[in-house]
């Protein structure tokens, strides 16, 4: 009897702790391979905030999310704040609660802290500035930024008029601004160049621009004059505005090119005088070259010519290159930017960035400073020479080049030629050390350059031989080329044509062609 009891007892144990198994079995989920993974990601939430203006800054919880429109994924379920703010706006915050797995959009509207503002002036017809900024129109509200504003009001012929206001936001303020007539000043006589050369006249920059400023109406002449005060030129003006522009090409009134002096643009206006002094140079010449890695130039090789002192040049371009009797097919389309200051009159700043559109994934940049000058041999004839440092950080270009793949160099070029009656012909020499992963190579180029300018265009013919000295090639290939420049019509841009090849003994001749736009100021 008591065995039967103690067998009941244990099988009723066995029984509850095989239900209670069963029952943790259910209760406590086991995770294995993938699906559990994305059972586990399905119970994450998502955002979408969408706002009614730009450049809102959005916060979860505290934490910068981004600018809107943004998505915010992997969000625990819950309830979570939303903020979104952007300066000169209310800012919003939106209590959200959001389920496992739910992708939630939020579309919020923030309303701007303003107030609208009308300007009437007397007489009408001023202009209105607002914070230094123009508004075109008085007669309709200008919206503000809640806060204080500078206010002011101008008018030709009268003294300008200044107020502050400050603007609440939702309301709308009347400002009266009453402005005084004035009396006629001459505040400015000036000349576009401290000296220019009129014999120069490519694309405008053989001509000066005599800017002035006046305060009201009046009647007056300007009138350009030599050293001895004899009139070479003159206009008369009525004046209905306050700034007026005078572009005088350096000729007399007989149409002859003045010679070179010193000059003066007298305006005379309401028995007030002001003078402006400026100066013809006949030995200013504009180059019209190219800007290369190492200088302005032809193609790859510099010239020891520069723009006058303070002259700016931008050049944009692009081009092909190909090999077409090759084994090895070839092409690639390279483009380039590039900028140039005549910080003085012998030296030239320089930078240059080559991209490539195809064929490859590699860029190169350059800087450089390039130093030139000139000396009279004969009436005539000039000896030009100089030197150029440049820095590259460069990729090869064509597969049978010697130079690094990757690499960085330092350069330094001799320049030395003549030029007489607008041709010129030199040599110059470049010796560059590249630095690789995993080689250090010396470059050296030789090449000859003639060019011929002219006031409005200029064409020329280069040609290098390239030698790497430390591994004892003094050979390894050659460019050949020519370039022409050509001014479009009376603007300051002119037109870069430039083709040429390029030979490898052991391999093949590559082709290209350029054509870039340059604009000099």
């Amino acid at each position: 009897m008591k065995l039967k009891k103690i067998l009941v007892l244990a099988t009723a144990v066995l029984s509850l702790q095989y239900n209670y198994a069963q029952v943790s079995a259910s209760r406590t989920p086991v995770f294995t391979g993938s699906d559990d993974v994305t059972t586990v990601k399905q119970k994450k939430a998502s955002l979408s905030v969408h706002v009614n203006t730009s450049g809102a800054s959005v916060y979860l919880d505290g934490s910068y999310r981004g600018t809107a429109p943004v998505r915010i994924t992997e969000i625990e379920p819950g309830n979570h704040t939303l903020r979104i703010q952007k300066p000169h706006y209310e800012t919003r915050t939106i209590s959200i609660n959001l389920r496992p797995g739910q992708t939630h959009d939020i579309y919020a509207d923030l309303e701007k802290i303003s107030g609208f503002l009308y300007v009437q002036t007397s007489p009408s017809g001023a202009d209105i500035y607002v914070d230094g900024g123009r508004v075109f129109s008085s007669s309709s509200a200008i919206e503000l930024d809640e806060g204080f504003h500078r206010i002011s009001a101008e008018k030709f012929g009268y003294k300008k008029e200044n107020s502050t206001v400050t603007i609440i936001r939702g309301m709308t303020r009347t400002v009266s601004l009453t402005l005084q007539k004035a009396e006629f000043e001459i505040t400015s006589v000036t000349a576009s160049k401290k000296k220019f050369n009129p014999r120069n006249a490519g694309g405008g920059l053989g001509s000066i621009d005599i800017n002035f400023s006046v305060t009201a109406p009046e009647t007056g002449t300007l009138y350009i004059t030599d050293e001895s005060g004899s009139i070479l030129s003159s206009r008369e003006y009525t004046f209905t505005t306050w700034n007026g522009t005078y572009s005088w090409d350096g000729t007399d009134k007989d149409g002859y090119i003045a010679p070179d002096g010193t000059y003066k643009a007298v305006l005379c206006a309401g028995k007030k005088e002001v003078v402006a002094s400026f100066s013809i140079d006949s030995s200013i010449t504009y180059p019209q070259l190219s800007i290369t890695s190492f200088g302005s130039g032809i193609a790859g090789l510099p010239v020891p010519k520069n723009n006058p002192s303070g002259s700016f040049t931008m050049e944009f371009g692009a081009g092909v290159c190909f090999a077409p009797l090759s084994e090895k097919t070839f092409a690639d389309a390279p483009y380039k930017i590039s900028l140039a200051f005549t910080a003085a009159d012998f030296l030239e700043l320089s930078g240059n960035f080559t991209g490539f559109f195809a064929g490859s994934d590699k860029f190169s940049a350059s800087g450089a400073a390039k130093f030139a000058w000139s000396s009279l041999v004969t009436d005539k004839t000039s000896l030009k020479y100089g030197i150029s440092a440049a820095f590259e950080s460069t990729a090869k270009f064509f597969p049978e080049e010697k130079c690094p793949d990757d690499g960085s160099g330092i350069s330094f070029c001799g320049m030395m030629g003549t030029e007489s009656d607008g041709t010129f012909a030199g040599l110059s020499s470049q010796y560059t050390f590249y630095t690789g992963t995993e080689e250090f190579a010396h470059l050296w180029k030789n090449g000859i350059t003639v060019l011929k300018t002219t006031d409005f265009f200029s064409a020329g013919a280069y040609a290098a031989i390239t030698s790497f000295p430390k591994e004892n090639v003094w050979f390894d290939h050659a460019d050949a080329g020519i370039q022409a420049c050509i001014y479009l019509g009376s603007t300051r841009a002119y037109l870069i044509l430039q083709t040429g090849c390029t030979l490898f003994p052991e391999g093949g001749i590559y082709l290209n062609a350029n054509a870039a736009v340059s604009l000099t100021f």
